[in-house]
């Protein structure tokens, strides 16, 4: 296969960041761990394991066994979720929530990586929406979602314990195309990185069109 080594070189570097990762961890004394990321650590029978929530999965991170399941079904979550969530407990400083709710351009450093935020996010997300605008926010509500008074349809998701996002939609017309934003708290450093924050945007993204897909095709057996 031509693409193989290329591949190969790539999970190679996601498995030597996660050996990097749970190393961190593994150097954070429980209590401060969980107050800083606002996840309950649990230490029983030798096992020290977190547990958080991930939209509207419950992930538990074994730290012991260096695992990270969904509560649920018991499934070890793909490399890019464990990732993620690891640095996020890694990352996490206890800094409070402000309220206030920034476009991932107006972060810090982000401005360079706007383009590339919209390809990966925003944009998959707006060509989803554009078909049902009304109905997909109304089931967004149900993850839980919180509605708000943004554009013509907004919804506040909580990802991580303390990372939430903002969808707002505006819808097109004759003249204009429709619009989608993704903010964060302008917090959100606090908790991940530039790139983090990329891949975590997708990652949603890619689960709400796939949830809503699932919701869609369920719909149409009844």
């Amino acid at each position: 296969m031509e693409n193989q080594p290329h591949f190969n070189n790539l999970k190679n570097g996601y498995e030597s960041a996660l050996t990097l990762a749970w190393k961190e961890l593994d150097a954070k004394a429980c209590q401060a761990l969980a107050r800083k990321s606002g996840c309950p650590v649990n230490q029983v029978d030798g096992q020290v394991t977190i547990e958080l929530p991930w939209l509207s999965q419950r992930l538990v991170v074994n730290r012991t066994a260096k695992k990270i399941r969904d509560l649920d079904s018991d499934d070890e979550v793909i490399i890019y979720q464990q990732l993620i969530t690891l640095h996020y407990l890694n990352t996490a400083d206890g800094v409070s929530l402000s309220g206030k709710w920034v476009s991932y351009r107006d972060l810090p450093g982000g401005h360079a990586y706007f383009s590339n935020f919209c390809k990966r996010a925003n944009e998959p997300l707006r060509k989803f929406i554009d078909r049902e605008p009304e109905a997909f926010f109304t089931w967004l509500r149900e993850l839980p979602g919180r509605a708000t008074d943004f554009g013509d349809f907004s919804c506040h998701l909580r990802v991580l314990p303390r990372v939430p996002v903002l969808i707002i939609y505006w819808r097109g017309d004759e003249e204009m195309d429709s619009a989608l934003n993704v903010l964060f708290d302008e917090t959100a450093l606090h908790y991940l990185s530039l790139e983090d924050l990329v891949v975590l945007a997708q990652m949603v993204i890619h689960q709400l069109i796939r949830m809503y897909s699932m919701k869609k095709e369920l719909d149409n057996t009844l």
